[in-house]
Protein backbone atom coordinates (compact mmCIF):
# COMPACT_ATOMS: atom_id res chain seq x y z
CA UNK A 1 0.00 0.00 0.00
CA UNK A 2 1.23 3.48 -0.52
CA UNK A 3 0.35 6.46 2.06
CA UNK A 4 0.47 10.43 1.15
CA UNK A 5 1.36 10.77 4.89
CA UNK A 6 0.30 14.00 6.45
CA UNK A 7 2.75 16.95 6.82
CA UNK A 8 3.54 18.79 10.09
CA UNK A 9 3.07 21.78 10.62
CA UNK A 10 5.05 24.42 8.60
CA UNK A 11 4.61 28.74 8.67
CA UNK A 12 4.98 29.91 5.18
CA UNK A 13 5.42 33.79 5.20
CA UNK A 14 5.59 36.02 7.98
CA UNK A 15 6.53 34.08 11.12
CA UNK A 16 5.74 34.73 14.79
CA UNK A 17 9.21 35.34 15.89
CA UNK A 18 11.20 39.04 16.00
CA UNK A 19 12.49 40.51 13.18
CA UNK A 20 16.15 39.04 11.47
CA UNK A 21 15.82 36.05 13.93
CA UNK A 22 15.05 32.54 13.37
CA UNK A 23 14.03 29.60 15.57
CA UNK A 24 13.76 25.70 15.65
CA UNK A 25 10.20 23.80 15.41
CA UNK A 26 9.69 21.00 16.69
CA UNK A 27 7.09 19.08 14.84
CA UNK A 28 6.95 15.55 15.34
CA UNK A 29 10.31 13.71 14.66
CA UNK A 30 11.18 16.33 12.31
CA UNK A 31 12.73 19.68 13.60
CA UNK A 32 12.45 22.52 10.63
CA UNK A 33 14.22 26.00 10.91
CA UNK A 34 11.66 28.60 10.14
CA UNK A 35 12.99 32.46 8.87
CA UNK A 36 10.69 35.10 9.83
CA UNK A 37 9.65 38.01 7.60
CA UNK A 38 7.56 39.87 9.75
CA UNK A 39 7.92 41.53 13.54
CA UNK A 40 6.17 40.41 17.02
CA UNK A 41 4.22 44.19 16.67
CA UNK A 42 2.92 43.12 13.22
CA UNK A 43 1.72 40.40 13.81
CA UNK A 44 -1.50 41.84 15.67
CA UNK A 45 -1.98 44.02 12.27
CA UNK A 46 -2.96 40.99 9.88
CA UNK A 47 -4.43 37.21 9.83
CA UNK A 48 -3.77 33.95 9.82
CA UNK A 49 -4.14 31.72 7.18
CA UNK A 50 -4.29 27.83 7.21
CA UNK A 51 -3.88 26.01 4.13
CA UNK A 52 -5.27 22.34 4.94
CA UNK A 53 -4.89 20.60 1.84
CA UNK A 54 -2.74 16.92 1.86
CA UNK A 55 1.14 16.97 2.09
CA UNK A 56 2.07 18.15 -1.32
CA UNK A 57 -1.33 19.59 -2.55
CA UNK A 58 -0.95 23.25 -0.65
CA UNK A 59 2.56 24.71 -2.23
CA UNK A 60 0.22 26.72 -5.39
CA UNK A 61 -2.22 27.77 -3.32
CA UNK A 62 0.77 29.07 -0.69
CA UNK A 63 2.36 31.06 -3.72
CA UNK A 64 -0.68 32.77 -5.38
CA UNK A 65 -1.68 33.64 -1.56
CA UNK A 66 1.68 35.13 -0.95
CA UNK A 67 1.34 37.05 -3.94
CA UNK A 68 -2.01 38.42 -3.26
CA UNK A 69 -1.89 38.78 0.61
CA UNK A 70 2.12 39.53 1.23
CA UNK A 71 1.22 40.60 5.07
CA UNK A 72 -0.80 37.30 5.69
CA UNK A 73 0.57 34.69 8.06
CA UNK A 74 -0.01 31.30 6.26
CA UNK A 75 0.22 27.94 8.06
CA UNK A 76 0.21 24.60 6.66
CA UNK A 77 -1.93 22.23 8.74
CA UNK A 78 -2.73 19.37 6.42
CA UNK A 79 -6.20 17.82 7.66
CA UNK A 80 -6.25 14.50 5.45
CA UNK A 81 -3.84 11.94 4.00
CA UNK A 82 -4.70 9.30 1.51
CA UNK A 83 -3.98 5.75 2.11
CA UNK A 84 -4.23 3.02 -1.44
CA UNK A 85 -6.80 0.25 -0.94
CA UNK A 86 -6.19 -3.36 -2.32
CA UNK A 87 -8.98 -2.89 -3.87
CA UNK A 88 -7.49 -0.64 -6.74
CA UNK A 89 -5.96 -4.36 -7.98
CA UNK A 90 -9.26 -4.87 -9.35
CA UNK A 91 -9.10 -1.96 -11.86
CA UNK A 92 -5.97 -3.17 -12.62
CA UNK A 93 -7.47 -6.38 -13.91
CA UNK A 94 -10.37 -5.06 -15.61
CA UNK A 95 -8.65 -2.66 -17.35
CA UNK A 96 -5.82 -4.85 -18.49
CA UNK A 97 -9.28 -7.75 -19.42
CA UNK A 98 -11.63 -6.02 -20.26
CA UNK A 99 -11.17 -2.41 -21.23
CA UNK A 100 -13.06 -2.47 -24.39
CA UNK A 101 -16.40 -2.93 -22.95
CA UNK A 102 -16.20 0.51 -20.83
CA UNK A 103 -18.31 3.83 -21.88
CA UNK A 104 -16.99 5.97 -19.95
CA UNK A 105 -14.19 6.02 -16.57
CA UNK A 106 -14.74 8.84 -14.04
CA UNK A 107 -11.98 10.68 -12.49
CA UNK A 108 -13.16 13.06 -9.84
CA UNK A 109 -10.25 14.93 -8.04
CA UNK A 110 -6.49 15.37 -8.42
CA UNK A 111 -5.96 12.76 -5.99
CA UNK A 112 -7.86 10.14 -7.48
CA UNK A 113 -6.12 11.00 -10.70
CA UNK A 114 -2.90 10.27 -9.25
CA UNK A 115 -3.61 7.19 -8.16
CA UNK A 116 -5.59 5.85 -11.22
CA UNK A 117 -2.87 7.03 -13.29
CA UNK A 118 -0.17 4.35 -11.03
CA UNK A 119 -3.56 2.01 -11.66
CA UNK A 120 -2.92 2.77 -15.71
CA UNK A 121 0.44 2.22 -15.22
CA UNK A 122 0.01 -1.31 -13.96
CA UNK A 123 -2.42 -2.05 -15.81
CA UNK A 124 -0.11 -1.41 -19.36
CA UNK A 125 1.77 -3.73 -17.97
CA UNK A 126 0.01 -6.75 -17.84
CA UNK A 127 -1.30 -6.24 -21.42
CA UNK A 128 -3.61 -3.10 -21.32
CA UNK A 129 -3.33 -1.34 -25.24
CA UNK A 130 -6.44 1.51 -25.11
CA UNK A 131 -7.68 3.06 -22.62
CA UNK A 132 -11.38 3.85 -22.31
CA UNK A 133 -12.71 7.53 -22.58
CA UNK A 134 -12.12 9.39 -19.55
CA UNK A 135 -14.26 12.15 -18.10
CA UNK A 136 -12.61 14.44 -15.43
CA UNK A 137 -14.91 16.19 -12.99
CA UNK A 138 -13.26 19.85 -13.63
CA UNK A 139 -9.71 21.50 -14.99
CA UNK A 140 -7.70 20.87 -12.12
CA UNK A 141 -8.42 17.33 -11.96
CA UNK A 142 -7.51 17.15 -15.74
CA UNK A 143 -4.34 18.90 -15.13
CA UNK A 144 -3.41 16.12 -12.81
CA UNK A 145 -3.89 13.77 -15.90
CA UNK A 146 -2.03 15.59 -18.12
CA UNK A 147 0.82 15.27 -15.72
CA UNK A 148 0.84 11.27 -16.33
CA UNK A 149 0.19 11.85 -20.09
CA UNK A 150 -3.58 10.91 -19.47
CA UNK A 151 -6.58 13.50 -21.03
CA UNK A 152 -9.75 14.14 -20.37
CA UNK A 153 -12.30 13.27 -23.13
CA UNK A 154 -15.15 15.37 -21.68
CA UNK A 155 -15.09 17.89 -18.84
CA UNK A 156 -18.66 19.28 -17.48
CA UNK A 157 -19.57 23.21 -17.19
CA UNK A 158 -18.91 22.81 -13.48
CA UNK A 159 -16.18 21.14 -11.74
CA UNK A 160 -19.11 19.40 -9.37
CA UNK A 161 -20.31 15.77 -9.41
CA UNK A 162 -23.86 16.09 -10.03
CA UNK A 163 -22.96 18.52 -13.14
CA UNK A 164 -20.79 15.66 -14.26
CA UNK A 165 -23.88 13.20 -13.54
CA UNK A 166 -25.59 15.36 -15.36
CA UNK A 167 -23.84 16.41 -18.45
CA UNK A 168 -21.50 13.27 -19.41
CA UNK A 169 -23.01 12.44 -22.84
CA UNK A 170 -24.83 8.95 -22.29
CA UNK A 171 -28.02 9.84 -24.03
CA UNK A 172 -27.20 7.94 -27.41
CA UNK A 173 -25.93 4.91 -25.53
CA UNK A 174 -28.57 2.09 -25.16
CA UNK A 175 -26.72 0.47 -22.55
CA UNK A 176 -23.76 2.47 -20.83
CA UNK A 177 -21.24 0.72 -18.82
CA UNK A 178 -19.33 3.56 -16.61
CA UNK A 179 -15.95 2.51 -14.23
CA UNK A 180 -15.75 5.40 -11.20
CA UNK A 181 -12.32 4.35 -9.42
CA UNK A 182 -13.05 6.85 -6.75
CA UNK A 183 -12.40 7.45 -2.94
CA UNK A 184 -13.88 5.38 -0.11
CA UNK A 185 -15.82 8.24 1.34
CA UNK A 186 -16.71 9.97 -2.22
CA UNK A 187 -20.53 10.22 -2.39
CA UNK A 188 -23.00 8.57 -4.67
CA UNK A 189 -24.39 11.50 -6.32
CA UNK A 190 -22.90 10.87 -9.63
CA UNK A 191 -24.59 7.33 -9.71
CA UNK A 192 -27.91 8.63 -9.01
CA UNK A 193 -28.16 11.28 -11.46
CA UNK A 194 -26.72 8.78 -14.39
CA UNK A 195 -29.10 6.35 -13.29
CA UNK A 196 -32.29 8.80 -13.37
CA UNK A 197 -30.86 9.83 -17.10
CA UNK A 198 -30.16 6.00 -18.90
CA UNK A 199 -32.45 3.32 -16.83
CA UNK A 200 -29.40 0.62 -18.54
CA UNK A 201 -26.60 1.54 -16.77
CA UNK A 202 -23.86 -0.79 -15.64
CA UNK A 203 -21.94 1.58 -13.00
CA UNK A 204 -18.63 0.30 -11.15
CA UNK A 205 -17.66 1.70 -8.76
CA UNK A 206 -14.40 0.36 -6.96
CA UNK A 207 -12.96 2.51 -3.99
CA UNK A 208 -9.36 2.65 -4.60
CA UNK A 209 -7.82 4.68 -1.94
CA UNK A 210 -9.28 5.66 1.41
CA UNK A 211 -9.16 9.20 2.72
CA UNK A 212 -7.93 9.29 6.18
CA UNK A 213 -6.93 11.94 9.35
CA UNK A 214 -3.70 13.75 9.00
CA UNK A 215 -1.41 13.49 12.11
CA UNK A 216 -1.06 16.72 14.21
CA UNK A 217 1.20 17.30 16.65
CA UNK A 218 0.05 18.93 19.79
CA UNK A 219 2.11 22.09 18.52
CA UNK A 220 -0.50 21.80 15.32
CA UNK A 221 -3.15 21.95 17.70
CA UNK A 222 -2.46 25.08 19.11
CA UNK A 223 -1.38 27.15 16.15
CA UNK A 224 -4.85 25.76 14.41
CA UNK A 225 -6.72 27.42 17.69
CA UNK A 226 -4.76 30.16 18.41
CA UNK A 227 -2.81 31.75 15.12
CA UNK A 228 -5.40 31.11 12.91
CA UNK A 229 -8.25 33.03 11.71
CA UNK A 230 -9.32 32.27 8.31
CA UNK A 231 -9.25 28.00 7.09
CA UNK A 232 -9.20 26.92 4.05
CA UNK A 233 -11.18 24.08 3.14
CA UNK A 234 -11.11 22.23 0.23
CA UNK A 235 -13.44 18.74 0.55
CA UNK A 236 -15.98 17.45 2.85
CA UNK A 237 -13.41 15.32 4.71
CA UNK A 238 -10.98 18.05 5.90
CA UNK A 239 -13.92 20.24 6.78
CA UNK A 240 -15.10 17.31 9.01
CA UNK A 241 -11.36 17.08 10.79
CA UNK A 242 -10.80 20.66 10.96
CA UNK A 243 -14.40 21.22 13.31
CA UNK A 244 -13.36 18.07 15.38
CA UNK A 245 -9.76 19.33 16.21
CA UNK A 246 -10.29 22.45 16.01
CA UNK A 247 -13.83 23.87 16.39
CA UNK A 248 -15.87 26.14 13.90
CA UNK A 249 -15.70 29.90 15.29
CA UNK A 250 -13.52 30.82 12.31
CA UNK A 251 -14.34 31.41 9.25
CA UNK A 252 -14.72 28.93 6.51
CA UNK A 253 -13.13 29.66 2.83
CA UNK A 254 -14.47 27.05 1.00
CA UNK A 255 -12.80 25.67 -2.68
CA UNK A 256 -16.78 25.20 -3.92
CA UNK A 257 -20.18 24.50 -3.00
CA UNK A 258 -19.67 20.74 -1.69
CA UNK A 259 -17.06 21.58 1.29
CA UNK A 260 -19.25 25.01 1.60
CA UNK A 261 -22.14 22.49 2.30
CA UNK A 262 -20.34 20.61 4.67
CA UNK A 263 -18.97 23.51 6.49
CA UNK A 264 -22.56 24.97 6.90
CA UNK A 265 -23.51 21.37 7.71
CA UNK A 266 -20.85 20.67 11.01
CA UNK A 267 -21.82 24.22 12.08
CA UNK A 268 -18.90 27.06 11.15
CA UNK A 269 -21.69 29.77 11.07
CA UNK A 270 -19.35 31.71 8.61
CA UNK A 271 -18.97 29.89 5.06
CA UNK A 272 -17.70 31.56 1.82
CA UNK A 273 -17.06 29.85 -1.60
CA UNK A 274 -16.79 31.03 -5.37
CA UNK A 275 -19.77 30.21 -7.50
CA UNK A 276 -17.32 28.13 -9.51
CA UNK A 277 -14.72 25.80 -8.24
CA UNK A 278 -11.58 26.35 -9.28
CA UNK A 279 -8.18 27.81 -7.34
CA UNK A 280 -8.25 30.80 -8.88
CA UNK A 281 -11.34 31.72 -7.92
CA UNK A 282 -11.15 30.45 -4.69
CA UNK A 283 -8.03 32.87 -4.38
CA UNK A 284 -9.96 36.01 -4.81
CA UNK A 285 -12.96 35.02 -2.24
CA UNK A 286 -9.87 34.40 0.07
CA UNK A 287 -8.46 37.87 -0.30
CA UNK A 288 -12.43 39.45 -0.35
CA UNK A 289 -12.97 37.82 3.03
CA UNK A 290 -9.20 38.93 4.82
CA UNK A 291 -9.88 42.46 3.32
CA UNK A 292 -13.12 42.66 5.26
CA UNK A 293 -12.11 41.02 8.32
CA UNK A 294 -8.89 42.97 8.48
CA UNK A 295 -11.05 45.96 7.99
CA UNK A 296 -13.07 44.67 10.82
CA UNK A 297 -9.90 44.21 13.14
CA UNK A 298 -8.92 47.64 12.75
CA UNK A 299 -12.01 49.14 13.16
Amino acid sequence: MFLWASSPCLVIGRGAFPLGKSRSLTCGANRRRVSSLGSIDSLGATLGIALTRERGKNSKLATLVRRRLPEARIYELPCIAHKVRTDADRIVQLLASDADSIDWILITSPTAAEVFAQVVRSAQERGLQRLPPIASVGAATNTALLKYSLQANFIPSRAIGACLGDELPVEKLPKVRILYPTSASASDEIEKRLRSRVPAVEFIRIDMYDTIEAKWTTEDIDTARNSVDLVTLASPSAVKVWAQRVGTKQPAVCIGKTSADAAKEVGFSEVYAPSDPGLEAWVDTLVRVFEQKRTETRG
